[in-house]
């Protein structure tokens, strides 16, 4: 049977099409023009290269979402990170710069190598207890950071951290991701929180599934927060002292305080501001 070319499908419009179908139907698939799936999908909200959405349906007649060949990286290039960790190592505690700078990190602590990522492949680590940090310091007013992952609910810590750097015990910079689906945080290590950060997103992250959530940081004094690609909350921001610390992702301290509990991948950095638009293209797969 042919298959069915839709341009943008709501919930209500896949149950509809399910209930036409009557039965599961494997010869049979979805698929959407790639600029109309509006983040975040509510149809594939687990398929990370957006280049290939096809949605097939299981015994039971439920969607089933299955993603082609990933251009995470072929994006990520394209915009010249300021580093580039794609976490595919498979053993030791050297994380290569894949952005061509010669930007090296080091883990620490108790992460899962060679785990699937959100492209299909085994380039995905694990985090317990661990983290990635960079091998030199850097002091940006103006910066980006992106990173694919997927939250483990069942054991979570206190705002488990993204990425960290910090100062004399303070944080320059932190963005913490809120296991209890509350949303994002950023905190400068005295009393600066993003203003609106929760109220968009409540329940919009589910455990173990990936998400695409970009972090920037402007000059001008805000912050914001991309998940699939779209801007969800931000708020005023203010730096804290200039840092003689690295960046750090998965733990806020050498001791990994508030842990990131789940899988990550694909980790960059630019310093500078990434458009709306050149993140939506970091989620797209370009």
């Amino acid at each position: 049977m042919a298959d069915i070319d839709l341009a943008y499908a709501d919930d209500a419009t896949l149950a509809a099409i399910r209930a036409a179908l009557k039965a599961a139907d494997v010869a049979r698939a979805l698929r959407f023009a790639d600029a109309e799936v509006s983040p975040p999908s509510p149809v594939l909200p687990n398929v990370a290269g957006r280049s290939d959405k096809v949605l097939g349906f299981n015994s039971l007649g439920a969607p089933v979402a299955t993603a082609g060949a990933s251009s995470i990286t072929t994006a990520i290039l394209a915009l010249s990170p300021y580093v580039y960790w794609p976490l595919n190592e498979t053993s030791g505690t050297v994380i290569a710069d894949a952005s061509g700078n010669a930007r090296n990190a080091t883990l620490s602590g108790s992460v899962t190598l060679a785990q699937t990522g959100p492209d299909g492949g085994a380039n995905a680590m694990t985090f317990i207890a661990g983290r990635v940090t960079a091998g030199t310091t850097w002091n940006h007013t103006d910066w980006t950071a992106v990173a694919w992952v997927k939250p483990t609910f069942s054991a979570p810590a206190s705002d488990p951290a993204l990425f960290c750097q910090h100062e004399s015990g303070s944080v320059r910079y932190s963005t913490h991701f809120a296991a209890d689906r509350e949303g994002f945080v950023g905190w400068n290590g005295t009393t600066a929180l993003i203003a609106d950060g929760a109220a968009q997103i409540i329940d919009l992250l589910k455990d173990n599934l990936w998400y695409h959530v970009a972090i920037v940081r402007k000059s001008s004094g805000r912050m914001v927060f991309h998940v699939n690609g779209r801007a969800y909350c931000g708020g005023a921001f203010t730096l804290g002292a200039v840092t003689t610390q690295p960046l750090t992702f998965g733990a806020s301290t050498t001791a990994f305080a508030t842990p990131f509990v789940g899988s990550a991948a694909h980790l960059a950095y630019w310093n500078r501001v990434l458009s709306e638009r050149e993140i939506w293209k970091l989620y797209a797969g370009g």
